[in-house]
C-alpha cells in the first residue's frame, strides 16, 4: 500500500529502495499469473529432424552393429512408452527398420562401367 502512494512522487526505483523492495518484485507483482500448462520449449535450430534421428551410419550397418543399435532403440522407445503412452497415439512406437543399402561415396553407374 505505502509503496503504491511513493511509487507515482519519487519513482519506482527510489520508492523500491525506500522500502526494500525489489524493482523485480515490483513489476514481477504487475503482471498477472500465468496458469495453465508450461509452453513448450522451442526446437533448437540445429536440432535434429525425426528422419535423420532414425538413420544409421554406413560403418554401423557394414560392421554388423545397426541391429544392435536398432535393438537399443526399440528398448528406450519401450521404456518411454511403458512411462508415458499419451504422446504415442495409443500404439507402440517401433524403431525404423534397417537398410538394405549403405553408402558412404555412391558411385556413378558412369564410374562403375569397367573400361578395357
Amino acid at each position: 500500500m505505502a509503496f503504491d502512494e511513493l511509487a507515482p512522487v519519487l519513482g519506482i526505483k527510489p520508492a523500491c529502495d525506500l522500502l526494500g523492495h525489489s524493482r523485480a518484485g515490483h513489476y514481477r507483482r504487475l503482471q498477472p499469473p500465468v496458469y495453465g500448462p508450461p509452453r513448450p520449449r522451442p526446437t533448437p535450430p540445429n536440432a535434429l529432424s525425426e528422419t535423420e534421428r532414425a538413420l544409421h551410419t554406413a560403418a554401423s550397418v557394414h560392421y554388423g552393429t545397426a541391429g544392435e543399435v536398432r535393438e537399443l532403440r526399440q528398448q528406450t522407445l519401450d521404456a518411454a512408452y511403458a512411462a508415458k503412452p499419451d504422446p504415442f497415439s495409443h500404439q507402440r512406437p517401433a524403431a525404423p527398420k534397417l537398410p538394405t543399402v549403405a553408402w558412404i561415396d555412391r558411385a556413378t553407374p558412369e564410374a562403375l562401367i569397367q573400361r578395357p
